[in-house]
């Protein structure tokens, strides 16, 4: 047996998950890792619908225990993300995924993404009213696989457990079965934390038989030949000029220009400011000409 991912989440510093703070135009046309101790984990769901995070650092009890606390309502919608935090590589295979989680209610789901390859390609099981249930996300299809009735109090933390084996897959409450099925969609995927109402993570677990890990070790393996070989087969980039560009900025694009009359090319940024409310009446407020040759204002 081989533990490939364990977290309880006491390594993190409590407060919030590093999110966006501020919706801008560079967070909004350009990517950027959010300041902040992740822990290896990732939040790839935006919502600007709410201020402030969707995953906190938190120690409910006296005891100093911690936990990953999700704090949004984001009910399953058409084209509306539900809060995921993800963890691992998308090229595992088989493994078996455990959480230790508590859900605040029974009005929506809770639980554990598995074979998770996007936000919208993904398996999850859930806590949910009265039952457990399994579901299958593509695109903009949500399909519930299984629904079974299980004993579960939201005032308790529960273990989920799923078992994935090929395209065959075992779901397990505080250690007693709750069904098996086969599907055969996604064979590969990470695992995520996914709430769509409050709930709390307490600790993550993923394993893998040897067998298992040794064939995700060798596929792995040869991937990364395959991309190495595939890049040194094209040209490699070099740095060509480095020069800093002080307090410029972009507000969303830089531009190029031959502003001189020269074959001499400068870099064009364009600098606004906002009004009124958020990015509906800002102002071109100053233009910068950088000359690429030499980094000298023009």
């Amino acid at each position: 047996m081989k533990e490939v991912l364990f977290d309880d989440f006491s390594s993190f510093p409590v407060g919030p998950f590093p999110y966006d703070r501020d919706h801008s135009a560079m967070g909004e046309y350009h990517f950027y890792p959010e300041k902040g101790y992740k822990g290896g984990w990732f939040d790839p769901i935006a919502d600007f619908d709410y201020r402030g995070p969707s995953w906190i650092v938190t120690s409910p009890a006296l005891d100093g225990v911690k936990c990953m606390e999700q704090q949004r309502l984001k009910p399953p919608k058409e084209r509306k993300a539900v809060p995921v935090l993800r963890r691992g590589d998308v090229a595992w295979k088989d493994y078996t995924v455990t959480v230790r989680m508590r859900a605040f209610t029974r009005s929506e789901i809770c639980g554990v993404l598995f074979r998770y390859t996007s936000s919208m390609m993904h398996y999850g099981f859930f806590l949910k009213g009265e039952n457990a249930e399994i579901h299958r996300v593509y695109k903009t299809e949500r399909t519930v696989l299984a629904t079974v009735p299980v004993k579960w109090d939201p005032d308790s933390i529960h273990t989920l457990r799923v078992t994935c084996k090929g395209k065959e897959f075992s779901f397990f409450l505080d250690d007693s079965p709750v069904t098996t099925l086969s599907d055969s969609l996604y064979d590969e995927g990470c695992i995520a934390l996914c709430a769509s109402m409050p709930a709390q993570y307490f600790s993550v677990r993923v394993t893998m038989e040897d067998g298992e890990y040794e064939a995700y070790s060798s596929e792995k393996a040869a991937s990364e030949r395959r991309v190495e070989t595939k890049r040194k087969s094209y040209p490699q980039m070099r740095l060509f000029r480095k020069f800093s560009l002080g307090t410029f900025g972009a507000g969303r694009q830089i531009r190029w220009g031959h502003l001189t009359g020269t074959d001499e090319l400068f870099f064009i940024f364009a600098q606004n400011q906002k009004r009124v409310y958020k990015d509906r009446y800002p102002f071109i407020s100053c233009l910068t000409a950088v000359s690429a040759e030499t980094g000298k204002v023009l």
